[in-house]
C-alpha cells in the first residue's frame, strides 16, 4: 500500500516538475524572440485576435510581478491559473492515497467555464476590434 503511495506522488512530481520546466523553458527562450519564425496565429493572418492571445505576455508580465500588465494582456490568465490549481490539488490528493489515475472523478465544471469564459472573451475582444478599439495594439496604430 505504501509503495503504491510513493509511486502515485513520483508520477505526479516528475508529470508536474517536467511540464513546469518546459513552460518555463519556453517563456525564456521566448523573451530572446526565438519562435517567431516557427509560431503563428492563423486568428492574425485574418487580422482577428485568437481566444488566447496575450497570454505569453500575461505570463511574462507575471513572472516579472507586474499584476496590472497581466491582466491588461489577456485578463483570463487568472482564472486558468485557478483551473490548473484546482486540477492540481485533485491530482495531489489522489496521489497521496495511491490513486493510479489522478484526475478521475475531477469535476469538469471549472473547464468547462474557462473554456466558455475564453470563448466569450475572443468574441467581445473581436468585436472591439472591429469597432476600432484595439486592446493589445496589434492592429491598430495608436
Amino acid at each position: 500500500m505504501e509503495d503504491r503511495k510513493k509511486r502515485a506522488l513520483g508520477r505526479f512530481v516528475r508529470k508536474n516538475a517536467l511540464a513546469a520546466g518546459g513552460i518555463l523553458l519556453f517563456l525564456l527562450l521566448d523573451r530572446f524572440r526565438l519562435f517567431d519564425a516557427f509560431l503563428f496565429c492563423p486568428w492574425h493572418t485574418v487580422g482577428l485576435y485568437c481566444p488566447t492571445c496575450g497570454l505569453t505576455r500575461a505570463s511574462h508580465a507575471l513572472l516579472s510581478f507586474d499584476i496590472l500588465a497581466a491582466l491588461r494582456y489577456n485578463f483570463l490568465i487568472f482564472p486558468l491559473l485557478g483551473v490548473i490549481g484546482y486540477y492540481e490539488v485533485v491530482a495531489l490528493c489522489r496521489a497521496r492515497r495511491g490513486e493510479e489515475n489522478l484526475l478521475k472523478g475531477a469535476s469538469r465544471l471549472p473547464l468547462g467555464l474557462l473554456l466558455l469564459a475564453f470563448g466569450l472573451f475572443f468574441v467581445v475582444r473581436n468585436v472591439l476590434l472591429l469597432c476600432g478599439i484595439d486592446p493589445l495594439g496589434d492592429f491598430l496604430a495608436g
